[in-house]
């Protein structure tokens, strides 16, 4: 079969980086590139105009629905839209670097991989606080096993898991999912990715990773996005965690343990959340200054605990609820 790629977006209401991610991705005019398919939401009268006008002159075509589906429904929909040998997802606030897809597809020719993925990057352009993002990302510290999603300093090749892909810049063999009728979890609104992957992983071995292909990722910059996203995160990675327990990896016990005590803290001893926070203050406190240092910027030290607190905070009280809420579903 030959090898064509069809390129997958949900996007509502951010035009302005849609339009920055599909300049991208035609500006680099690839040969294989069969269309790009973008879901939207039919109140969103802004994005359909924009992509109408984009089809004039652009292989596009928009999905629209009335109700907005969970971030696993919404791939399983653009996934039966799709009629070529591999699919790219894409989310709508990242952006292709130039020469991407003759990296990408020299790669899949030479592998045949039924997954590739690489890491993401905070965008080229971005502020001080993006900066400090990326810094953060690719800190083990910070993302322990994970860091490899948001990292392009090792320049490696190797056989995947989960633990090193990331969904808004992975690749599938679309014949492969179909034929063994793997889609994504449409119950989970986050870590959708992480129980697919996992599924495919027990069936197939060709799951790459390759810290050169990586893309662009506008970061979230407010508390309340990104307690949300990472809340999330780590409350659906509790309940895939009960599911299948071999999700439940080592790494995932200090976080687990963390959202203990802070629950424990928050609920009846105000005491033990102070002395949390105030040890956990002082490495990242170290990264802060380590951060402000290289970027010459102090205002780095506050960016880099609004990164570090969301993160890690948010995902370890997720974690717990989530860990609670599949136990509960188990018991059933």
């Amino acid at each position: 079969m030959e090898l064509t790629f069809d390129v997958l977006i949900v996007s509502t209401g951010r035009v302005n980086l849609l339009e920055k991610c599909l300049d991208s991705i035609f500006l680099q005019k690839p040969k294989l590139l069969n269309m790009v398919l973008v879901l939207t939401h039919r109140e969103d009268l802004e994005t359909i105009s924009f992509l109408e006008r984009q089809k004039k002159n652009r292989s596009i075509k928009s999905i629209v629905v009335d109700v907005f589906p969970s971030p696993g429904a919404s791939r399983n929909i653009l996934i039966k839209e799709s009629s070529a040998s591999y699919i790219q997802f894409l989310d709508d606030d990242a952006y292709l670097p130039s020469q991407y897809y003759s990296k990408v597809l020299e790669r899949l020719k030479k592998t045949n991989c039924i997954i590739l993925g690489g890491p993401d990057r905070s965008p080229l352009d971005g502020d001080n606080f993006q900066k400090t993002f990326e810094l953060a990302l690719e800190n083990k510290f910070v993302m322990g096993s994970t860091w490899e999603r948001h990292s392009t300093k090792s320049g490696i090749v190797k056989m995947a898991s989960e633990h090193q892909l990331t969904l808004c810049n992975l690749w599938i063999n679309k014949k492969f999912i179909d034929e063994k009728n793997i889609y994504f979890n449409e119950d989970h609104k986050r870590c959708e990715e992480n129980e697919f992957l996992k599924r495919i992983s027990l069936i197939a071995q060709e799951l790459v990773y390759d810290s050169n292909l990586y893309v662009y990722h506008q970061r979230r910059e407010s508390w309340q996005d990104l307690i949300r996203i990472h809340f999330l995160s780590g409350f659906y990675r509790g309940v895939v965690s009960i599911e299948d327990l071999l999700q439940f990896r080592g790494i995932f016990v200090l976080p687990f343990i963390g959202g203990m005590v802070l629950l424990v803290g928050l609920t009846f001893n105000f005491e033990l959340l102070a002395l949390g926070f105030f040890l956990h203050a002082f490495p990242t406190l170290y990264f802060g200054l380590v951060y402000s240092y290289k970027l010459n910027d102090f205002k780095v030290v506050y960016y880099t605990f609004k990164i570090i607190w969301s993160i890690q905070v948010s995902f370890s009280l997720g974690i717990v609820f989530g860990f609670l809420k599949g136990l509960k579903n188990y018991v059933r």
